[in-house]
């Protein structure tokens, strides 16, 4: 496969406490192929818990939509992904925009001359998002089954094995369950005997002296229909390069997996050197989509981002960062405002002047407030 030719297919990677609902809208807007719920304990959704099972709300919107799961435990992984499987994730159903913020979207768009296709593909498939929701029949097609009137049931579930942060390796999760390769298969079993959704994993290339190609060879004859490699061991966190020598070895070794690669994934530069690396046109972004929700469609474009106008790079991140904000009050209410602050800083973060705007935007308590702020900021 000549990777330079073809369209490189790109999922969001879960992210904790920012993959919510309207991030991975915002990116499905944005051109991702694929999307990941943050992660979500098992025991947690075992017991019922509530504000867990809120957490994974999406809309049809979203879908491919992947639940991913932590946890060290067979039996609440068994019960949770059978929870999943069968109960699903609360639906979000989204309003149309209300007319004031239809108008102040559409002052934002004829200032800014979009230049390239991806920009326009954003518009109308927001515009056609809007359509949607506005008739009776607002749902996109979705498999036989998925769509309720309160619930959805995800396109897959994905295990994480590969989370390094302290709070889930502490408690003998994510990357932690490299110590007992067994316990990860007995895991994974009890996922696969109870769920008939497609079942996937999140890894590394290495925890301590185990390698990908360690974990693989205990559990290559199960099912498993993707396997996505961040390309840095536990070690490494999420800093330094990534291993692309292991990884295509991986790729070659176990092609009975669909792989994707993700981890130092920022532009199309960064994604098409690593998809040349590893022989693998499959990408996960995460870091990289912080502020940038079309990432994904500046990955598959041709145009060098670089030479546009300063004024027209600010002008198309007040455009975005408006939408985002109005989807996550429509998710979240009041809270989805608190939470859009950190959003705002990233969308803001890499222009001249921009740490006057972060001061004003981290303190947005109401849509108004951040209506009158991205004013001042064009």
């Amino acid at each position: 496969m000549k990777i330079d030719t073809c369209k490189l297919k790109i999922a969001l990677a879960p992210m904790a406490g920012i993959t919510d609902s309207a991030m991975r809208l915002m990116n499905k807007l944005g051109g991702a192929n694929l999307v990941y719920s943050e992660m979500a304990h098992v025991n947690a959704i075992s017991y019922n818990n509530q504000q867990i099972l809120n957490m994974l709300k999406a809309s049809p919107f979203e879908f491919p939509y992947v639940v991913q799961l932590f946890g060290n435990d067979p039996k609440y992984f068994a019960h949770a992904v059978k929870i999943i499987s069968t109960k699903g994730v609360p639906v979000m159903r989204y309003k149309p925009f209300n007319k004031k913020q239809l108008e102040f979207i559409e002052n934002l768009v004829p200032s800014y001359q979009f230049p390239v296709s991806s920009h326009n593909d954003f518009i109308n498939k927001f515009l056609d998002f809007q359509k949607k929701l506005s008739s009776k029949n607002w749902a996109p097609a979705l498999p036989a089954g998925r769509l309720g009137t309160s619930h959805l049931i995800p396109s897959g579930v994905d295990i994480n094995l590969g989370c390094p942060a302290k709070r889930v390796f502490g408690h003998g999760s994510g990357a932690a369950l490299w110590k007992n390769l067994p316990k990860i298969r007995k895991i994974l079993e009890a996922v696969l005997l109870n769920t008939k959704l497609p079942v996937s994993i999140k890894v590394r290339t290495s925890v301590a002296n185990i390698t990908i190609l360690d974990l693989l060879e205990t559990i290559k004859d199960l099912p498993l229909t993707r396997v996505m490699i961040h390309g840095r061991s536990y070690q490494q966190g999420f800093s330094g390069e990534i291993d692309t020598a292991i990884i295509k070895k991986t790729i070659k070794k176990y092609s009975q997996f669909e792989f994707w690669v993700n981890g130092g994934i920022v532009d199309r530069k960064s994604a098409l050197s690593t998809a040349r690396k590893t022989g693998c046109p499959n990408l996960g972004i995460a870091r990289g989509a912080l502020g940038n929700p079309l990432l994904a469609e500046k990955i598959n474009n041709l145009e060098n981002s670089s030479t546009r106008k300063l004024a027209s790079l600010i002008t198309l991140n007040c455009l975005l960062a408006y939408i985002h904000s109005i989807l996550a009050f429509q998710s979240k209410g009041p809270r989805g405002i608190i939470e859009m602050r950190k959003h705002l800083t990233w969308y803001f973060k890499d222009f001249p002047g921009a740490k006057t705007w972060r001061k004003k935007l981290v303190g947005v308590e109401s849509i108004k407030e951040i209506e009158k702020n991205l004013s001042t900021i064009l």
